[in-house]
């Protein structure tokens, strides 16, 4: 675990050395206006690599080696996705985000196909490798578009190109049809509905440590995604108004219903990511003031879908063992407890991390007018609860409960596990903080 922390720490001195002559000013624009260096991105990297940080720790690299890949591979697949996410972060231009894109999402598809002797691994990775070039190339083929009408992929150009320009000419087809197609590629590649198809599959044949990485590389491209569609082309807003609201409203809902079928522990997880993904597209259609809350849920989903995985390494340290939920109930009871207080986290359940973040989730949609989508989704998350508590029944109710599993397990990874419980149940008390220190990045 140490090896892996300093690896991961020498990546991010790595990501930052040319640049050490430009820290000093955080609002600063380097290299002829290709990179931005704003606090918001600043403070928004710091707690995404605090997140990984603590998924690589929990990780360990165990599952790598258990499974005779040489944890090298995923160290340097992981600092490529670091240097990715970095730039895609800091980036001002469109052609540097789309390229930093390539170069995470590349990694991705190898460390997806890392297990070359396993059938699962290689077809998710294939599958993952096809959806995610059709992505690319619709974000290409928008980012063309957008071009040919405006000359420029420059940010900063964009929004002033655009604040100044007549409304009827707004309205051209170039950059109409290059914005739509934008939107379309970013939503293939965030997974969200009905381009979500792919989700299931891929996270079934990767490993455990793999999906840590699919958390973490889904950060940058909401943080793009949000500020693409309300600083850069906030005034197209209204071309894609409807189509957030539909893909946010078809993300949540079918997600959940997905999961309902689901007896397999990853495509549980795969469609509980659509459906809790499809709360932050809708915030592409509201103000830069309701990020924070678009954050706050981020985070928050992130370190518990994190955790789970990290709970799902030390009960199967094999990945060939992952399949039914019917062996969890043969869990000590500390880890059944744990396992339901994360469960109930995600079905937004008080007093747990979840509830505060999609009670904000629905409070921001509220004062915002758009009541409708509010009650949408108040629906859909009691419908979700169902098989949350489903899988807490399970865990209790269901399965060989007399038999008791023997899992090893360190003494510093209990107690930070321990500490993650905790903090998931008393998140009251944290959430004050949270949000005091998210507004840095707004």
């Amino acid at each position: 675990m140490l090896i892996a922390l300093l690896i991961v720490a020498l990546s991010w001195w790595v990501q930052w050395w040319p640049f050490t002559g430009f820290i000093t000013n955080l609002a600063s624009v380097t290299l002829d206006g290709a990179l931005r260096m704003t606090p918001s991105a600043w403070s928004f990297e710091l707690y995404s690599v605090v997140l990984l940080l603590f998924g690589v720790f929990l990780t360990g690299f165990r599952l790598f080696l258990r499974q005779e890949i040489f944890a090298i591979e995923y160290a340097f697949m992981t600092i490529l996705i670091l240097l990715g996410f970095h730039y895609m972060v800091f980036s001002a231009d469109l052609l540097v985000f789309f390229f930093f894109l390539e170069i995470q999402s590349i990694s991705l598809y190898i460390v997806t196909a890392s297990q070359r002797y396993n059938l699962f691994s290689v077809e998710s990775g294939f599958k993952y490798f096809i959806f995610g070039s059709v992505s690319a190339t619709v974000l290409l083929f928008g980012l063309s578009f957008v071009y040919g009408g405006m000359t420029t992929t420059n940010y900063q150009e964009l929004q002033i190109l655009l604040n100044n320009m007549d409304t009827s000419f707004i309205g051209n087809s170039f950059l109409v049809t290059g914005f739509m197609f934008l939107v379309g590629g970013l939503i293939g590649k965030l997974g969200l509905a009905p381009l979500h198809i792919w989700m299931p599959d891929v996270y079934m044949g990767a490993t455990l440590a793999a999906l840590v990485l699919f958390i973490f590389a889904k950060l940058p491209l909401f943080y793009t995604y949000l500020y693409l569609f309300i600083c850069v082309f906030g005034i197209l807003a209204f071309w894609a108004f409807d189509l957030l609201y539909i893909v946010g409203l078809m993300s949540v809902g079918f997600g959940a219903l997905g999961a309902f079928l689901q007896t397999n522990t990853k495509r549980f997880l795969a469609f509980s990511s659509v459906s809790n993904y499809g709360f932050v597209a809708f915030f592409g259609i509201l103000g830069w003031s309701a990020v924070l809350y678009a954050y706050n849920w981020l985070f928050i989903y992130s370190l518990v879908l994190t955790t789970i995985i990290a709970f799902l390494m030390v009960i199967f340290p094999r990945f060939e063992s992952i399949w039914d939920l019917d062996i969890f109930a043969g869990l000590p009871l500390f880890f059944r407890a744990a396992f339901s207080s994360f469960l109930f986290s995600l079905a937004g359940i008080p007093p747990f991390a979840g509830f505060f973040g999609k009670f904000l989730v629905f409070c921001v949609l509220a004062v915002s007018g758009l009541l409708l989508p509010a009650i949408l989704l108040l629906l859909v998350s009691v419908m979700t609860a169902y098989y949350y508590i489903r899988f807490v029944r399970i865990l209790f109710f269901f399965g060989n409960i007399l038999r008791t599993l023997v899992l090893p397990i360190s003494f510093i990874l209990g107690i930070t596990l321990g500490l993650v419980v905790l903090f998931n149940s008393g998140f009251v008390f944290f959430q004050g903080f949270l949000l005091d220190t998210l507004v840095l990045s707004i």
